[in-house]
């Protein structure tokens, strides 16, 4: 069984120490990444001046502004090019056997569209025992994630979204095109995460940007109903008048957006959307 080749690509801003903690995990796999690719979001931490440096196998891609996850993302897709593409936050940190066990997973089933790994906090025990079964994964996590690169758009990252749900997006691709997204086990990485800011902020991204993904993504029969049942599933995590405040601001950002032409529709098809529809079930039963 022969493992495909895979490329790691990183965005990076201001977080140099964790950068290098993210290549130094990755210099240690026992399956080693045909190419690494980080782009560097504008960094004035010193990171330009390090990676080229220390890490001289790194294909690295200054930016003269910060792009955010998804525009940095898609500014590196153009240096990918190998079958599979890792992408992997800045602050994660791969176990020694997480690439052989993805790139193992993918050579096994060519059915397969994504595949990530078990995604371990700081603060949580990454040794554990874990079975060996796989599950759905609508909704994948880009702190690790790996995709096969030719079911993929030239720029498949929504700049739009800024944070949070981009990476539904992207799996939405994969649906359309007949392919599954799963969650493997056996690969395993701790993502030492980031403070990530107020709840409140990060709720707003959320309601509007799940608002977006049902819009703009689903025919426009299954846009009816899915767009209020969406809504409807946020209101409900609403914990205090902060929250519901952003609940509201999401939901007029993601209208003015459509109005303003910001947002305009880009569907998959009825198959792709079942194919995810299902998947979400199939994870919520499991």
């Amino acid at each position: 069984m022969n493992a495909p080749a895979l490329d790691v690509l990183i965005v990076t801003w201001n977080r140099k120490s964790d950068l290098v903690r993210s290549i130094e995990s990755i210099r240690s796999q026992s399956f080693q990444p045909a190419r690494v690719i980080v782009v560097d979001n504008g960094s004035e931490d010193g990171t330009r001046d390090l990676i080229p440096r220390d890490f001289p196998e790194v294909v690295f891609l200054p930016q003269r502004e910060n792009l955010g996850a998804c525009g940095g993302r898609n500014a590196g897709m153009g240096s990918v090019t190998s079958e599979l593409v890792f992408f992997m936050d800045d602050d994660t940190e791969l176990l020694p056997e997480c690439l052989e066990e993805i790139a193992n997973r993918f050579a096994s089933n060519s059915e397969l569209g994504a595949v990530q790994p078990i995604i371990f906090l700081s603060d949580q025990d990454a040794g554990i025992e874990t079975a060996p079964t796989s599950s759905p994964n609508p909704h994948p996590i880009s702190a690790a994630w790996c995709v096969r690169t030719d079911a993929l758009p030239p720029s498949p990252w929504p700049d739009h979204f800024v944070r949070q749900g981009e990476e539904m997006w992207v799996a939405m691709h994969l649906y359309h095109r007949g392919l599954e997204s799963e969650i493997w086990p056996q690969a395993k990485c701790v993502h030492h995460q980031s403070e990530g800011g107020q709840r409140e902020k990060v709720f707003y991204f959320f309601t509007r940007n799940s608002f977006l993904l049902y819009y703009q993504r689903f025919p426009f029969l299954l846009t009816i109903p899915m767009v209020p049942y969406k809504m409807l599933r946020t209101l409900i995590n609403v914990r205090s008048g902060k929250e519901l405040v952003s609940w509201f601001l999401g939901i007029g950002s993601g209208l003015t957006m459509i109005v303003r032409g910001q947002a305009k529709r880009d569907t998959v098809s009825w198959s792709g959307a079942v194919r995810y529809l299902r998947a979400v079930r199939m994870k919520r039963d499991s």
